[in-house]
């Protein structure tokens, strides 16, 4: 009886970082999101809560405390609310969202304070649904650059409400999640703690690492919906197989990926907020950022391809036969 052949093995980590650099290299233009991004909140105007920020202080400054109602202030200081709109990890990357500047080469931005908490949470939830959106138009085509060697923007508006409300109803079921797991977590360690510091410590550090590792299973979430245009409950469902099928490569892969954002954007940021040398730092902010978000498409198409067609082989009768439509 003839050996039924192993499947080509999945592409490896480097070679997801490689494939996906090429892949944006090709369609430079997809860069232009997250510069036009960063354009927008290093020369635009700024949306500022620094006036809400010292009322509160004013007001709850004993409750706080003042190491916690000086850092409040600084960091309202510097926020811009239109930072909201790069919602990373499910929106456009921007180096200026994490800088905050307060400067730009033209000289101090148009300044507009938001003094009221009502607007605040108003502008809070429509900059990041709106961000979302975006989010959902650049790793749309970034999928179809993976996927199909090209971008079809047609076919991403079409599909793109469908993409948005998965990727909005995905971060509510998380939090909601998120929260229902919390409260109780939280009503055992009081008691815990009110018994053992140590073991309440321990039950802390389990509950970290198990939320970690729930987070972990779901990282190719967004994934499967854009790139396999799947519902919801699949790309749930197959970013948990695909992690536990690949856990270690997966983790050296995600391990790279923060260890590259967090050295290279060290890096784009140490020019002055007010030169126009940050236009180098913005400009490779741009490239390296679209091409890790691209390597994680790479990366998961060809393992989800492996996956498949090696469960295929052992186990037929048991295989789900996805295919994408």
């Amino acid at each position: 009886m003839k050996a039924t052949p192993l499947p080509q093995r999945p592409i490896g980590v480097l070679s997801s970082l490689t494939t996906g650099l090429d892949a944006i290299i090709q369609s430079w233009w997809i860069i232009l999101f997250p510069l036009a991004l960063d354009a927008l909140l290093w020369f635009g105007p700024r949306l500022s809560i620094s006036d809400l920020a010292k009322s509160m202080v004013n007001e709850y400054g004993a409750d706080l405390g003042d190491v916690w109602g000086e850092a409040l202030l600084e960091g309202a200081q510097r926020f811009n609310a239109l930072s909201l709109l790069g919602s990373t990890p499910l929106g456009i990357p921007s180096l200026m969202a994490i800088k905050s500047p307060i400067l730009s080469p033209l000289g101090n931005p148009l300044m507009v304070q938001v003094s009221n908490p009502s607007s605040w949470m108003l502008l809070f939830f429509a900059f990041t649904i709106i961000g979302i959106l975006l989010g959902g138009v650049f790793l749309g085509l970034i999928a179809q650059i993976i996927r199909d060697g090209q971008s079809d923007p047609q076919r991403l508006l079409r599909l793109l409400p469908r993409y948005w409300g998965s990727m909005l109803l995905f971060i509510l079921i998380a939090m909601l999640a998120l929260v229902g797991i919390a409260i109780p977590i939280a009503l055992v360690l009081t008691l815990l703690s009110s018994l053992s510091s140590a073991i309440a410590a321990l039950v802390l550090w389990a509950a970290a690492i198990m939320f970690m590792w729930a987070i972990f299973q779901l990282v190719f979430v967004v994934h499967g919906m854009l790139l396999r245009e799947e519902p919801l409950r699949d790309a749930v469902r197959h970013s948990m197989k695909i992690v536990t099928f690949s856990a270690f490569p997966t983790m050296i892969l995600f391990l790279l990926l923060v260890g590259i954002s967090s050295g290279l954007g060290y890096i784009w940021s140490l020019p002055d907020e007010g030169s126009w040398m940050q236009l180098v730092g913005i400009g490779g902010h741009a490239i390296i950022s679209s091409s890790l978000v691209a390597a994680t498409f790479v990366y998961y198409q060809d393992r989800y391809r492996y996956w498949q067609e090696l469960s295929l082989i052992l186990s037929p009768s048991n295989h789900d036969g996805d295919k994408r439509q």
